[in-house]
């Protein structure tokens, strides 16, 4: 079956040898699999931009005293995203479905892929219905939903195994219709995640609402570690490809990076297919102007250049995307410590040493009473700009 996994394979043979049940009860058998499960997979650092983005259908078990005690099957089209959205419901009471008040009663609670579509194609209409009708096949065999009088007989008139004591977390069939097929690209879908991410933090921060933000921190996270794959693995390569979609605003597509319209426009008349190229080049041309002394020697002859996928159809112009850096926000740093990660690393350790130069030199200069100015009057001092 094209797409199962390792452990959808596993399962589908002991059904098959008729000892699902006896198999999936034992609390050993999932601790003994807890590499292959996704709580593993997403706590290893370069995270795999192909599975980060993956059409994926998710087995979830909940184990208590060394035992299965509840199951729950789901799906999603972007796999990271999903499972870190469950685990922050779960962990922080963000919702009381009954799927997480299940887990929450558990002492372990591990996710395993038991299907998964990396193909190009995983967004679209035909790829949403073919995990819809999985999800629902897997949730009718492993019994993750026992709440209908009427299900259950069904499931014993085809002879599937009846799991004792185990749960069924889902609250419906799960046959339900798919989801739309989505025309985000990847970069666009992790723009977006992130900027909603964002402002969850940000509302939650002002409104000093904890359990909130923590949740919106955790998610904000997993979406950068998402942007990074997606966006630098790429760009680390060569260069990052990107269609645009008529409709579409790709001014922030760069999470910190918010191409400007001035650019926009410039990159738009040059590429007039609207498939580009975004490249990293070091010389003497800089993205970021305006950088304070420490940041120039970061930053300085750095440069994320546009240009056309179709030179044949656009020509060969190409666009130095800029911004400016006075001060430079935190997000736009993060951006850009992403991209100076990706030179060669006798560039990366000179330019950190003439930073490092720069700021000996700047605390060097301190009044011996430095400490106790405003914080306006430090900055000042320093030369890194006033913040209002």
């Amino acid at each position: 079956m094209a797409g199962i996994t390792p452990i959808g394979s596993e399962l589908l043979a002991a059904l098959q040898r008729d000892d699902l049940a006896s198999t999936i009860l034992r609390g050993d058998y999932w601790a003994s699999r807890q590499a292959r499960s996704i709580n593993a997979r997403a706590a290893r650092q370069g995270g795999q931009q192909r599975w980060l983005t993956a059409g994926t259908v998710y087995l979830r078990v909940d184990l208590a005293r060394h035992l299965l005690t509840s199951i729950y099957v789901g799906r999603t089209g972007h796999a990271f995203y999903h499972f870190i959205e469950h685990w922050t419901n779960i962990l922080l009471a963000q919702d009381g479905k009954w799927a997480y008040q299940t887990a929450r009663t558990a002492d372990t609670v591990l996710t395993f892929s038991i299907f998964e579509d990396q193909s190009a194609s995983r967004h679209q209409r035909p790829a949403w219905i073919n995990r819809a009708v999985v999800d629902g096949l897997w949730t009718l065999l492993l019994a993750s939903y026992t709440a209908s009088d009427t299900y259950n007989p069904l499931r014993a008139s085809d002879g599937l195994p009846r799991l004792g004591w185990v749960t069924g977390s889902n609250a419906t069939p799960c046959f339900e219709a798919p989801e739309a097929a989505s025309k985000l690209t990847d970069l666009e879908r992790v723009g977006g995640r992130m900027e909603t991410y964002h402002s969850l933090l940000l509302r939650a921060l002002i409104l000093g609402q904890g359990l909130q933000h923590a949740a919106a921190l955790a998610r904000f996270h997993a979406a950068q570690e998402v942007h990074d794959a997606v966006v630098l693995t790429p760009l680390r390569a060569g260069r990052l490809p990107y269609n645009r979609r008529k409709g579409h605003n790709p001014t922030g597509i760069f999470m910190g990076g918010y191409i400007s319209g001035e650019d926009l426009d410039i990159l738009d008349q040059e590429a007039k297919s609207g498939r580009w190229f975004f490249e990293l080049r070091e010389g003497k041309v800089s993205s970021l102007y305006n950088l304070s002394l420490p940041d120039r020697a970061l930053f300085a002859g750095l440069a994320l250049v546009a240009y056309s996928a179709c030179p044949e159809e656009d020509g060969y112009g190409e666009v130095v995307l800029t911004w400016d850096a006075a001060p430079m926000g935190i997000c736009l740093r993060r951006f850009w410590d992403g991209l100076l990660g990706m030179l060669p690393p006798a560039s990366i350790e000179r330019r950190r040493q003439a930073h490092r130069a720069v700021v000996d030199g700047i605390i060097a200069q301190r009044h011996p009473r430095h400490n106790e100015l405003s914080l306006r009057a430090r900055l000042g001092w320093d030369g890194l700009g006033i913040l209002t």
